[in-house]
């Protein structure tokens, strides 16, 4: 059950993590051609393979994307569009139960970013590339995830 977990959805996910954070890095964008497809594949794979209900996945994008989503209505231009679609992709690929702690992970590790950035530069950030931090809160969820996991059967 977990292999399957590992090639359909996890490799998939770090895929198109580290695509959009290479091109975020450099151009300080996110493809829509790759939001789309990652979008379009976990939902479809998600209705042929999935852990939990299909609305859970659903949710997900809902919950992902919609949170970025409101805070970039109440504060305007802080959160770009291809991030609030990435998040989209995150939500139909790990469901709202992982999404929810991604976007905590994502949040505290960009605000500390951020805090220090300040203190060593002295100077605010007026913009910076998200995407990385998707990637750092992947490769952590995905740590502690599988981490856990290899504690529980050693446990039987």
């Amino acid at each position: 059950m977990k292999d399957m977990e590992m090639q359909l959805i996890w490799i998939p996910l770090f895929i198109v993590l580290i695509m959009a954070t290479v091109t975020d890095l450099k151009t300080m964008t996110i493809s829509n051609r790759l939001t789309r497809n990652g979008l379009f594949y976990f939902l479809l794979i998600r209705l042929m393979w999935a852990l939990l209900p299909y609305t859970d996945y659903l949710v997900g994008v809902l919950v992902g994307a919609g949170f970025l989503w409101l805070i970039n209505v109440i504060h305007p231009n802080t959160i770009g569009g291809g991030d609030i679609k990435l998040m989209a992709v995150v939500g139909a690929a790990l469901g709202w139960q992982m999404t929810i702690p991604f976007l905590a992970i994502l949040f505290l590790s960009s605000w500390i970013f951020v805090a220090v950035y300040r203190h060593l530069k002295r100077k605010t950030i007026v913009r910076f590339p998200l995407a990385p931090f998707f990637l750092l809160s992947g490769a952590v969820l995905f740590w502690v995830q599988w981490d856990v996991f290899k504690v529980m059967l050693q446990m039987y």
